[in-house]
C-alpha cells in the first residue's frame, strides 16, 4: 500500500470492504479525468495545426485542355454589355483585381442579346499565382463528371473541386443565378486557391 491508500483508510469508518470499494471508485474517478484532460489538449493541438477544414478534390481524367487560351483584343460583345448579359462585371470578377486578359465568345448575337452560346475567359494575375475564370449563361462548363463528385463548401455556397489527372491545375466548378462557372489555377496550393475562389464568391 502506498501513503496516500492509507492515509485513506485511516480516515474512513467503516467495514474493510466498503473502504476498498470507495478507495477504488476514488482511483478509477482520477484517471477518468486525467484522460478527459488529455483528450481535450489533444484535440486543441489538432485543431492548430489544421484550422481549417479540408475540401474534397475530386480526379478528373481524360479531359481535353482547353485550346483557346490567348484573349483577343476584339471581343465578339463588349465587357458593359457581357455585364449587363450576365448580371455580374466580368472586369471585377475577384474583388479588388482586374483580369490582365479576356476573351468573350458568343454565336448569333443581336442587339446585346445571345441567341445561342456565349463564354467569357478572364485571366487573372493573383499575387503571381495564374488563373482564368470561365463564365458562361448557355453552356455547363464543369469538366465531365465532376458533378456527380462531392461538393465543398466556399463562402456557403456548394463548390465542386478537381484536380486534372497528370496535370499540375485544379479547378472550382458550380453555378451563380443561373451563370455556369469554371475557375481553373495553374500550379497553385489547394489553400491559396480556395482564398481566390472564396474572394469570387463573396457578394455574388
Amino acid at each position: 500500500m502506498n501513503e496516500q491508500y492509507k492515509d485513506d483508510m485511516k480516515q474512513l469508518h467503516a467495514p474493510n470492504d466498503l473502504k476498498e470499494d470507495t478507495i477504488h471508485k476514488k482511483q478509477i474517478a482520477g484517471i477518468a479525468i486525467t484522460v478527459i484532460v488529455i483528450a481535450v489538449a489533444m484535440a486543441i493541438a489538432i485543431s492548430k495545426v489544421h484550422p481549417t477544414k479540408a475540401h474534397v478534390y475530386n480526379m478528373i481524367v481524360n479531359e481535353q485542355i482547353n485550346g483557346d487560351l490567348v484573349g483577343t483584343d476584339k471581343p465578339d460583345m463588349s465587357k458593359e454589355e457581357y455585364s449587363n448579359y450576365l448580371g455580374m462585371n466580368v472586369m471585377e470578377l475577384i474583388k479588388g483585381e482586374t483580369p490582365s486578359n479576356y476573351t468573350i465568345q458568343v454565336t448569333n448575337s443581336k442587339k446585346g442579346k445571345i441567341a445561342e452560346k456565349d463564354k467569357g475567359i478572364f485571366y487573372y494575375n493573383v499575387n503571381g499565382d495564374m488563373l482564368r475564370i470561365e463564365l458562361s449563361k448557355t453552356e455547363e462548363l464543369a469538366p465531365k463528371g465532376l458533378l456527380q463528385g462531392t461538393a465543398s463548401k466556399l463562402d456557403g455556397k456548394d463548390v465542386y473541386l478537381g484536380k486534372y489527372e497528370g496535370r499540375q491545375q485544379i479547378c472550382a466548378t458550380g453555378k451563380i443565378n443561373q451563370v455556369s462557372y469554371l475557375i481553373v489555377g495553374e500550379m497553385m496550393e489547394a489553400e491559396q486557391f480556395e482564398k481566390i475562389v472564396t474572394r469570387f464568391l463573396e457578394g455574388k
